[in-house]
């Protein structure tokens, strides 16, 4: 757009300075108006929150105010209308809720079909009248005093999303392309605004029944769990009182088969409850991470194994005197623990008299190892990876004989990889196994008091 000077040097002068002041003035507010749009994008908000802040961006002059029209499902729907002046904001609302975009087909909609700016510098009352609405929306159209009207398109990935219409009063100023460049600047900022929070919203509800099914997940399981604990609970009683001869006394044949009874009784019970821990161990990250001390977490998931190991003849030293003291992961210390117990117990379990169990840790990089190993019976090779399945156990005679289901491995796999980490197994056939939990590397931290019960002898 060109300007036309006065033919006097002085006023032309004048003329030129004051175009350059409103120049850099509006290049300043320019500017600010694209600091808040590019605030807006990372301020993290949901759909209607970031639609309402777009709706607060206007071209930066006296009395403009802004339209938002989504395009959802191949239909316009007005979002938000926001007036700058309070005593206004009564009208443009009547607009946004008595006359939707779908009913305005000759203001501002064509754009979501040709993606064009529409700008109309200077709008007449005879242009009002063309749009051919109905008495009382002219009426409306009237009283807002609308002087220019500028609508852009709001790009997405997939097409436009949407639009924005800048108004300016009557009197006021009059769009022009300058404007038209600025305002396809704001809606292009504005898009990714609103894209990123529908992206954000998506994940919150997918997060929300993800939810919503492991709890009606764990509530059908603890129903099952209660449901099959009630007659198995029931045959134990009886087992026992024919065990007891209150029924008459019995064979030794007829005891040994409700020793077999009461012994699958007791595998059914360890079944339930192992499928019950299953299912509460999703695969979302634990709730908070800290800085756990390796040692603290094997004191606290060895008080039981120690016992074991010792009534089984197998050696294992409880000072963990292949732990650095103060070496720390940065995970959740009941998933650690809980992870250390299983394969602690496995180890003395799958180990034979005279045999043992050693835990070493290391810190390597970032992360830190802490490896597991027995003398054990070890795994054939073609089961290395069936292990950690659930309720899938190694096909030896010898570790099908041991209590347990097989689930254990399959949810440790599962802990250490919801904190970053993973678990994993080196065996040899009738030579032992070393499991080996890699995770992320804490802090080094003084450890935390622990009382010991004593080790029988």
């Amino acid at each position: 757009m060109s300007t036309q000077y006065p033919d006097d040097p002085r006023s032309t002068l004048l003329a030129r300075l004051r175009d350059r002041e409103e120049q850099a003035e509006f290049l300043l507010n320019a500017r600010r108006l694209m600091r808040r749009t590019n605030r807006l994008a990372a301020a993290g908000l949901d759909v209607a929150g970031t639609l309402e802040g777009v709706g607060l961006l206007t071209l930066p002059y006296p009395g403009v105010w802004t339209i938002v029209d989504v395009y959802e499902g191949g239909r316009a729907r007005r979002a938000t209308v926001s007036h700058p002046i309070p005593a206004m904001q009564g009208l443009v609302s009547r607009l946004a809720n008595e006359w939707p975009p779908a009913r305005d087909s000759r203001l501002g909609v064509n754009i979501f079909r040709t993606g064009e700016s529409e700008l109309f510098s200077h709008v007449t009352d005879d242009a009002l009248r063309g749009l051919r609405c109905s008495p009382d929306h002219l009426a409306l159209l009237r009283e807002l005093k609308i002087g220019s009207v500028l609508t852009v398109a709001m790009q997405g990935d997939d097409g436009i999303i949407g639009s924005l219409t800048f108004v300016g009063p009557q009197g006021g100023h009059e769009f022009d392309n300058r404007d038209r460049l600025l305002a396809e600047d704001i809606a292009a900022g504005a898009a990714i605004a609103i894209m990123g929070a529908r992206v954000a919203d998506g994940r919150a509800r997918d997060r929300a029944a993800a939810a919503i099914n492991s709890a009606e997940r764990i509530s059908f399981m603890s129903s099952l769990s209660r449901g099959v604990r009630t007659p198995l609970h029931n045959i134990f009683g009886y087992a026992q009182l024919l065990e007891a001869g209150v029924r008459g006394p019995l064979s030794d044949v007829q005891r040994d088969d409700i020793g077999r009874i009461r012994e699958n009784e007791r595998h059914l019970l360890n079944l339930v409850d192992a499928v019950i821990t299953f299912a509460r161990w999703d695969d979302d990250g634990p709730t908070a991470l800290e800085d756990v001390v390796v040692r603290d977490a094997l004191e606290r998931a060895d008080r039981d194994i120690v016992a074991a190991a010792s009534m089984k003849g197998v050696t294992y030293d409880r000072d963990h005197a292949g732990v650095p003291a103060h070496l720390a992961v940065r995970a959740e210390f009941q998933r650690v623990t809980e992870i250390l117990a299983q394969l602690l117990e496995n180890a003395v379990k799958f180990s034979r008299a005279g045999g043992a169990v050693d835990v070493r840790a290391m810190a390597v990089g970032d992360c830190v190892w802490i490896r597991i190993s027995d003398t054990g019976i070890g795994i054939n090779d073609e089961d290395i990876e069936l292990i950690f399945h659930p309720l899938v156990r190694g096909r030896d005679t010898y570790a099908r004989e041991q209590d347990g289901v097989g689930i254990g491995l399959a949810i440790g796999r599962r802990l250490a990889r919801s904190m970053g980490g993973e678990l994993s197994v080196v065996s040899s056939r009738g030579k032992g196994s070393t499991f080996t939990i890699s995770l992320p590397r804490g802090r080094q931290r003084l450890r935390r008091p622990v009382i010991r019960e004593t080790a029988p002898p």
